[in-house]
């Protein structure tokens, strides 16, 4: 070999690219493992990490790493490459790589190289898992001192890992005993919502030898194991807490404990002893102790325990000087007592006496501080207190009734004697927010008009996590999880108590429960800015690949099942960004109600071009008007302020359909007013501006048409329809000049009812016939069906019902009257009331009254032309689809009619035609 090529050999074995595959090499052929890597390995893999950022060969480095996985699983090489780059690039998915790295030497005892690692490691930025390394490496070589700053550090970022809160509060107890006892607290915490009951129990003892008194922080447990139904482990941990006490001799204490026990266990036997034998010391002067005892059950193994503790106690407070309450008399106070009667002055029955058993049965203990007690005694200084310092007189109510109170219990004793009836509801909402202010009281995780008092204040989270788990269906805890979303840092305690939930359902079968949860744990994941991963890539594709597989029908079904405005927008938002037909899916969107999110849909739609799409939605909405009337009046409203830069809408046929709507309103909206009041706010209120100006741009023919469909409308009263026929008749003067029927009140499509019935499918009718239909109706449901009902129950007594012909008559006849009475009901609803405004008399047409001579005998017959409901032949009112009817329509005065056939014909001369109907839509 050439010189020369020796030393082109020489300098192709110094570059990047086979120094990085020497490594790699060695490795596979090797089978290099994490017992056989030291430091300064990982020197030389540092040098050619920092070549490939100098060289700008990063992107290479990452993919021949790869590469090297794929064919050695274990490559510490290749992990060690991506993990520091991912960690360098801010890239949480690909850090994992550090931690299986790490791993490997932990598994193997080498902790000189963690420590090595984790230190580079957390130059480039503080990482949960490589700060557990590094302690568990600071540890395991002996370095307390360096470790004391690393746990504090993790017990910020890591509260998740109670393991080394715990480290962190063994380190510092010598130095700092306060702190220490701080993190064992939230060890603990951290222990019971992770259901890790060994550990908790080592915890927790440590924490009644240092703090036995602070009963908040173990009610607070309490409540998060209850949460759990945790009542054995519970029983035991207050077990420790009690044995402390019994060695104080704290009677108080002892019973306390001792009851709690029992409740949560009632086999442990030696606190029911514990609680008679500390029941004796606090009641030894009481004159009627023994007897109590024994009434109680509390010495009988065949009784409830609870029961007899409840007896007890109930009773053992009947003492002299004492307070009691009879649902008569009200307060009164125990003068004297013995085995036979009870002396007790009431306010109004001072020194009454009753028999002992009476006594205890219809008497209820008060204590001193009662609320009835304070009224009792000083009604004057309960009113003062209630104006002055309303919070201290909540505290006083509420902890009178246990620390829970209900709403309804709280209006029994405020309203009137406090608070005027009639003012209760506005006192009521302002003083809610005040008593849930000082975050001592707070609604009941279970019942919403329960309202509960702590001593010590509860905290965001503690309420949030309690909250969540009583929360018994998904959309409910979906609903904590936004009340703790908005509250911010302090609720990131209970945020991060949520996240596992939300991992398990993320696997669920069900796409809108995987789905929201996926969008959750993106949330909480932001909020707490957590350097967790809470799911894998593999998992959100799998679930977008399943929704770009659903029909647009599929994936617009969703939308109405999710109850938050933020959920529907992110739903929007995921339409948009996964589904190549979003925009017909938004479509289908916007016919949904209650508009919440429409205005989002739209402005996409519009923002991203999709001007079909928008042409399709106001046609078929247009079209679909009476069966959408709420989205059209939505759409139309904002088509009238002109929201959005639009593609060219046929806005005079919106208007058109819009005064359509209009009088099918009432028929739609039978209950309430919504769609009503959006109608006036068009015509009269904050659009009424807009809604002039774009009707200035229709013809005098279509502002006509606009009159004369208002008129109909049967909710304006007459003075907003003479305003809005006014600015009507402003915009367009000439849609009303030399206009008979407009100067009357009506207007160019009033000319002909016939072509209003008959398009709009609609029937007319006088108020004379809307009133016999009624009275009829009435007549059925008060009179007819309640007599049949009255026959069937006589049939029913007279002995068996399959041969009774009596009881199978009146039963057919009342399902025949019930059918009656439903079909008038819906007949009645269909009917249009016709009033002289709608009449036009310069021809016979439906509504006139119309008189004619016969041209032959000179005889005179006057006729009025109505819909069905009117016609009665006896009193001279025909159907206009009756053959005379059909004869005389569009005839005038001075025409001639024949009418009948052969030998029968009649020829009819028009003497008159007049409006049939007054304006009161009254028959003339």
């Amino acid at each position: 070999m050439s010189e020369e090529n020796v030393q082109e050999t020489a300098r192709a074995a110094n570059t990047f690219e086979s120094k990085l595959q020497s490594q790699f090499n060695e490795e596979k052929w090797t089978r290099v493992s994490a017992k056989d890597v030291s430091i300064s390995r990982f020197k030389l893999l540092e040098v050619l990490l920092d070549d490939a950022i100098n060289d700008n060969k990063v992107e290479f480095l990452t993919e021949q790493a790869k590469e090297q996985l794929a064919e050695y699983e274990s490559s510490i090489a290749a992990r060690y490459f991506l993990g520091m780059i991912a960690l360098k690039q801010d890239n949480p998915e690909q850090i994992v790589f550090l931690k299986l790295l790490l791993n490997q030497f932990e598994e193997n005892s080498k902790w000189a190289v963690v420590d090595y690692l984790s230190d580079k490691m957390l130059a480039d930025g503080e990482n949960r898992a490589i700060l557990r390394a590094k302690a568990n490496a600071l540890e395991k070589l002996g370095k307390n001192k360096e470790l004391i700053p690393v746990l504090e550090k993790l017990t910020r970022v890591d509260r998740k890992n109670p393991d080394m809160l715990f480290k962190y509060a063994d380190v510092v107890m010598v130095d700092d005993p306060d702190k220490a006892i701080q993190f064992y607290k939230l060890t603990a915490e951290a222990y019971a919502k992770n259901l890790q009951f060994e550990k908790l129990k080592t915890v927790w003892n440590k924490l009644v030898d240092l703090i036995p008194q602070d009963f908040t922080f173990y009610r607070k447990i309490e409540r998060t194991l209850s949460g759990h139904r945790q009542k054995e482990v519970l029983a035991d941990l207050f077990v420790q807490l009690a044995y402390h006490y019994i060695k104080e001799e704290d009677v108080d204490n002892i019973i306390q404990l001792s009851k709690k026990i029992l409740d949560l266990n009632p086999n442990y036997t030696r606190f029911k002893n514990e609680l008679v034998r500390s029941y004796r010391l606090k009641y030894k002067d009481h004159s009627l102790l023994e007897d109590f005892i024994k009434y109680s059950g509390l010495l009988d193994t065949r009784k409830k325990i609870s029961n007899s503790i409840l007896n007890f106690e109930t009773n053992i407070v009947f003492d002299k000087e004492n307070y009691v309450f009879h649902r008569v008399w009200g307060v009164g106070r125990i003068k004297d007592l013995n085995t036979e009667q009870m002396v007790i002055d009431f306010k109004d029955k001072p020194a009454h006496k009753m028999e002992i058993q009476m006594a205890l049965k219809s008497l209820k203990p008060l204590q001193a501080d009662h609320f009835w007690v304070h009224q009792y005694e000083d009604s004057d200084k309960m009113n003062k207190m209630f104006e002055e310092d309303f919070d201290n007189f909540f505290k006083i109510l509420i902890t009178s009734f246990n620390n829970r109170i209900s709403l309804a219990d709280i209006k029994a004793e405020l309203a009137d004697q406090y608070v005027p009836l009639k003012t209760w509801s506005k006192w009521w909402t302002k003083k809610r927010a005040q008593i849930l202010k000082s975050g001592n009281v707070r609604v009941s995780p279970q019942k919403k008009d329960i309202f509960e008092y702590h001593e010590a204040s509860v905290s965001f989270s503690e309420s949030s996590i309690e909250k969540f788990q009583n929360s018994p269906v998904f959309e409910e805890k979906m609903s904590v999880v936004f009340d703790a979303l908005k509250a911010g840092d302090d609720a990131h305690e209970a945020l991060e108590f949520m996240v596992s939930h939300f991992k398990e359902t993320i696997k669920s079968f069900d796409f809108d429960t995987k789905l929201q949860s996926l969008w959750i744990l993106d949330w909480i994941h932001e909020e707490i800015n957590d350097d967790e991963v809470y799911y894998t890539k593999d998992t959100s594709d799998k679930i977008v690949n399943e929704f770009k597989e659903m029909t647009i029908e599929n994936a617009s079904v969703l939308m109405p099942r999710l109850k938050n405005t933020e959920l529907k927008k992110q739903y929007a938002k995921f339409i948009k960004d996964h589904h190549t037909d979003w925009a017909k899916i938004y479509i289908e969107l916007l016919f949904q109600i209650p508009i919440k999110i429409h205005k989002v849909l739209m402005t996409d739609m519009v923002t991203d071009g999709a001007n079909e799409a928008v042409l399709d939605f106001f046609a078929r909405v247009r079209k679909e008007s009476k069966q959408n009337a709420e989205v059209f009046l939505w759409s139309f409203k904002n088509l009238i302020i002109n929201t959005w830069e639009l593609p060219v809408i046929q806005l005079n046929e919106q208007i058109l359909t819009f005064f359509r709507l209009l009088r099918s309103i009432p028929k739609i909206e039978q209950k309430g007013t919504k769609l009503k009041n959006i109608a006036k706010d068009l015509l009269l209120g904050s659009v009424q501006d807009e809604m002039i100006e774009v009707i200035k741009e229709s013809s005098s023919d279509s502002v006509r048409k606009f009159a004369s469909l208002f008129k109909d409308v049967p909710f304006f009263n007459d003075i907003e329809k003479q305003k809005v026929l006014q600015w009507l008749s402003e915009i367009n003067p000439s849609a009303f000049e030399e206009d008979e029927l407009a100067q009357r009140g009506g207007g160019a499509e009033a000319a002909s009812l016939i072509e209003m019935v008959e398009r709009d499918g609609q029937t007319i009718a006088s108020q004379d016939a809307i009133t016999k239909m009624k009275e009829e109706l009435d007549h059925l449901i008060s009179i007819e069906i309640p007599q049949n009902s009255e026959e069937i129950g006589l049939a029913q007594e007279k002995g068996d019902l399959r041969e009774n012909a009596e009881y199978k008559a009146a039963l057919e006849r009342q399902s025949i009257l019930q059918a009656q009475a439903t079909k008038l009901e819906n007949q009645i609803k269909e009917i249009t009331p016709v009033y002289a405004h709608h009449i036009t008399v310069e021809k016979i047409g439906l509504g006139t009254k119309v008189r004619l001579k016969d041209i032959d005998t000179n005889d005179i017959f006057v006729y009025s032309i109505l819909d069905q409901w009117d016609a009665d032949v006896d009193r001279g009112i025909i159907s206009y689809k009756s053959p005379l009817g059909k004869t005389l329509l569009d005839c005038k005065v001075k025409d001639v009619v024949e009418f009948g056939s052969g030998e029968q014909v009649q020829k009819l001369e028009v003497l008159a035609v007049d409006s049939a109907i007054n304006s009161d839509g009254v028959l003339v």
